[in-house]
């Protein structure tokens, strides 16, 4: 049996590996792993230059934030949520009227204590007394000035009273030393001064009366001296000057 071996055409190689070496390229794939090492260099500068100029950036921040807690370490920091700001600006409201019901109340005080009558000042502290505006301190102020008034006004109605009384039981000397002080004490007795110099005349007139009723001319005539000494009007002793000299005539 004859057997046909049938043997396949030599082929030949590509040209392509007959080709000479070609020089490095940084295209090629040996020169990837140089591409990796630079690109982890580019970004480890990158991330480092980026760190230092955000902690440069807060730095300079934290040195702004605190440069205004050193300048008011006198106030207290708003707070954050705008519940203390809106704390100070009710508290700088607060502080101002409270300034004005200051001044009102000094005015107050003021003008009670400059009354011109013992009498107009006893009405104006009682009025004050129980006033809402006045401090606490203030109204216990107004409690002891009411009562120096009030013990003033009511000494001066009982020396009244008690001169009233030496007129009616004809102790004149008595009640004109008794009046004297209410002239000398002026203005600020109010109606009381007023009723004072008319008992005060009436004292004198009524001594010199006496005197001539009892028929004592020199008495007389130094209760007339004394009443011209007084500054009774003119009038007055001068009428009572002329009936002493016609009693002294008469008496001749």
């Amino acid at each position: 049996m004859k057997h046909d071996h049938t043997f396949a055409e030599p082929q030949q190689l590509a040209p392509v590996y007959f080709s000479p070496p070609k020089a490095w390229w940084f295209h090629t794939s040996d020169f990837f792993i140089f591409y990796y090492i630079l690109s982890a260099i580019i970004g480890f500068i990158v991330i480092v230059v980026l760190l230092a100029s955000l902690s440069g950036g807060s730095a300079r921040s934290s040195g702004q934030t605190q440069a205004p807690a050193v300048i008011s370490s006198q106030e207290p920091p708003p707070a954050d949520n705008g519940v203390g700001v809106q704390a100070l600006s009710e508290a700088s409201s607060e502080t101002e009227p409270a300034e004005s019901a200051s001044s009102d109340q000094t005015a107050l005080l003021k003008s009670a204590q400059e009354q011109p009558t013992y009498a107009l000042r006893v009405e104006a502290f009682r009025q004050l007394k129980d006033n809402p505006v006045l401090s606490p301190e203030q109204r216990n102020e107004v409690s002891r000035a009411l009562t120096e008034a009030e013990t003033a006004l009511q000494t001066w109605e009982k020396n009244m009273a008690l001169a009233k009384r030496y007129l009616e039981q004809e102790y004149y000397s008595s009640a004109i030393k008794a009046l004297a002080p209410f002239l000398e004490k002026g203005p600020v007795l109010g109606p009381l001064l007023k009723e004072a110099e008319e008992l005060y005349s009436k004292a004198h007139t009524k001594k010199i009366d006496y005197f001539l009723l009892k028929g004592q001319l020199t008495q007389a005539k130094k209760a007339l001296k004394e009443a011209q000494s007084a500054n009774l009007p003119d009038t007055v002793t001068q009428e009572y000057a002329d009936k002493i000299k016609n009693l002294e005539l008469a008496g001749r």
